[in-house]
């Protein structure tokens, strides 16, 4: 039986410690609104205003959208 060896320890990519919250939101067609310094959710699910939602709010647990980003849509799935 052989056993599998790396040539170097799998390390956690540079780029995960510089994530930013709510990234999915800065790529969502709906995520694209800002309000003073404030990004806002659009999408009619989680907007109860022409000015949308603070993406926080239809992020958070329970919110529209949820943690899982589940309303996103990126531009380069549009039809």
């Amino acid at each position: 039986m052989s056993t599998l060896h790396h040539a170097r320890p799998i390390a956690e990519p540079a780029s995960w410690a510089q994530a930013r919250p709510f990234r999915a939101c800065e790529l969502c067609d709906h995520g694209q609104t800002v309000l003073q310094g404030q990004r806002r959710c659009t999408h009619p699910s989680a907007a109860g205003t022409s000015q949308g939602v603070p993406v926080h709010q239809a992020r958070a647990l329970g919110g529209a959208c949820g943690p899982e980003a589940d309303l996103m849509l990126p531009p380069w799935v549009r039809s």
